[in-house]
């Protein structure tokens, strides 16, 4: 962020007292750098920080109708107290920075010199949280939605000019800035006042998904996955293909099995195509992140995201209205996780990115938890071979980016779960026949198991883009009269272990599916056969039914499947 003060200002430069992370929105608020770019003291307008106040929690904002038409919130309840522990930076020299708590509150009065009053801000926050922060308070979260010829268009504010040219120059930004292609997006946005509409012409085909990935990281959402889903992606010079039809393809037994992730401290980082080498785990005590991957080619990931202290915080109060107090944490939780299931396709890289070659994982997404990213995942994978004491060869598959992309640019280490595996030890259902018209997952690998079912056809977030769930609540909930008990409704997540044959336990679950509880219980809660169809299993006490995509004659997970009495 660039803030520049003009010389021989007035009060309408004043910048009032606020916290960032108002704005911001972020569960764990990060640190901000003010950086000076030009020589100033406090008759320039230097910021002015209230000591300690970063402990007392986010405060309540309101609009500061000033010149400024209402761009700017501050807090309304600055006291005697707070002017008593304001702190002055004192003189600054061209790149000095100063730096402060996103829940520090602080305020500039006006330029009063006669020079230029700049400085560059750069805000930094958790990783992991990055995708979640709602910033419309900052910058104007536009619903775009594609139109036939890839065109993008979303409506703007009417009677409010400066802020519908503040919306097509923070489009413009985030095209010509995008580092998904080289020089970025050649593009046209057009901004109809009359018509309160701001439309992005592409004409550039292979550059319209990357249009869209521009404006999804930037905080907007987009309407229309199918189109959105037939636009062409290339990563560097791989061309992802198209889903394939759901059919037994077959997967390399290397890649079958139970897997962990383990974000690793790497030497290196994987740099140069090379896997990373194995360092101390990575703490994520409150999230575990799994993957049963079939022989067919059939996988389900999960991330279920565990209740923390944070959820309950009043800081969050703007996001729980809808829930009891004690539903709060599990409901933030439920909004991080993530949960998807799809189609794993192989394809070699043909030594174009690496020396030797190599093979490139495309994971083509068919339903999950989260609303979609706009993006296939596409790794390039390789095995790490046991050194410096870490796993033996083929335990540690190692996923990393194909083009290194800022909001993707780390490598991932997938630990296999030590499990005997035969030649008949996986098995897939696909969730078929659904009222709702939902489309789901159950796999099974060994003695575990996993289920994804994602949402009903007719429910808007199913055809919705955006950067995630928590993301979509917070910054269009309030537009969309959606509350976040809402938002996983009708989805069920669950994944376990097989205890006993067609004994089915819940270790992480979303929705219906806690922790603890049994799936299938090998009586009143078993599988059965169709009456007329062999390939179709059911759910007698649910009524849901399941096409059998891959179920080896001895497999005995599912205990004996009985047929339904007609």
């Amino acid at each position: 962020e660039l803030f520049d003060k003009p010389p021989g200002g007035n009060g309408s430069t004043l910048t009032p007292p606020h916290q960032d992370n108002f704005y911001f929105q972020s569960p764990e608020p990060g640190v901000a750098l003010w950086i000076s770019l030009d020589d100033m003291d406090i008759d320039a307008g230097t910021v002015r920080f209230v000591q300690g106040s970063h402990c007392r929690g986010l405060r309540f904002h309101d609009w500061d109708w000033g010149p400024y038409g209402g761009f700017v919130k501050q807090i309304d309840d600055f006291t005697d107290q707070d002017e008593e522990f304001e702190r002055d930076v004192g003189h600054l020299d061209p790149g000095d920075v100063v730096v402060h708590h996103a829940l520090t509150v602080h305020h500039a009065p006006s330029n009063l010199t006669s020079g230029r009053r700049r400085g560059l801000v750069v805000n930094y926050v958790p990783e992991h949280v990055a995708n979640y922060m709602a910033d419309d308070l900052y910058q104007p979260v536009l619903e775009f939605h594609v139109g036939e010829t890839g065109n993008l268009t979303a409506a703007v504010q009417a009677n409010w000019p400066a802020r519908q040219v503040f919306a097509a120059t923070t489009v413009q930004c985030a095209l010509v800035g995008w580092h998904g292609v080289e020089g970025g997006i050649k593009h046209v946005v057009r901004v109809d006042a009359d018509a309160c509409k701001l439309t992005v012409e592409i004409a550039e085909p292979h550059a319209q998904r990357q249009a869209v990935l521009a404006l999804l990281e930037s905080g907007h959402v987009v309407h229309g996955v199918e189109r959105v889903r037939s636009m062409p992606l290339r990563l560097g010079s791989f061309e992802v293909p198209p889903p394939p039809p759901l059919s037994n393809g077959g997967v390399p037994d290397a890649h079958v099995g139970v897997w962990i992730l383990r974000r690793e401290d790497c030497d290196g980082g994987g740099e140069g195509g090379k896997p990373p080498v194995c360092g101390a785990k990575s703490d994520v005590a409150q999230e575990a992140a799994l993957r049963l991957q079939s022989r067919c080619g059939v996988f389900v990931d999960v991330q279920i995201s565990r209740p923390s202290i944070d959820d309950a915080s009043t800081d969050d109060a703007s996001c729980s209205s809808g829930s009891d107090d004690a539903d709060a944490p599990a409901l933030a939780a439920d909004l991080r996780s993530a949960a998807s299931a799809g189609v794993l396709t192989l394809h070699s890289d043909g030594g174009r990115q690496s020396g030797d070659g190599g093979i490139i994982a495309v994971r083509h997404r068919v339903t999950g938890l989260q609303p979609w990213n706009g993006i296939e995942c596409v790794r390039r994978v390789g095995w790490h071979r046991g050194q410096d004491g870490c796993a033996a060869a083929d335990a540690v598959l190692v996923e990393a980016p194909v083009v290194d992309r800022s909001c993707d640019s780390h490598a991932d280490a997938w630990h296999r779960v030590e499990e005997p595996l035969g030649e008949h030890s996986s098995a897939v259902l696909e969730l078929v026949d659904d009222p709702g018209g939902r489309r789901g997952y159950w796999v099974v690998v060994g003695t575990w198991f996993g289920v994804v079912v994602g949402r009903p056809s007719g429910d808007f977030l199913e055809d919705m883009l955006c950067k995630s769930l928590p993301h979509a609540v917070k910054t269009c909930g309030e537009r969309w009269e959606l509350e976040r008990r809402d938002a996983t409704r009708g989805c069920e997540v669950a994944f376990g272990r097989v205890d006993s044959p067609g004994v089915f336990r819940v270790t992480h679950g979303v929705g219906a599916s806690r922790e603890g509880a049994l799936l299938l219980n090998d009586s009143d809660r078993q599988l059965r056969r169709d009456a007329a169809d062999d390939g179709i299993v059911v759910e007698p006490w649910s009524g849901r039914r399941w096409k059998i995509r891959d179920l080896p004659h001895d497999f005995a997970a599912f205990g004996k499947l009985k047929r339904v009495i007609a």
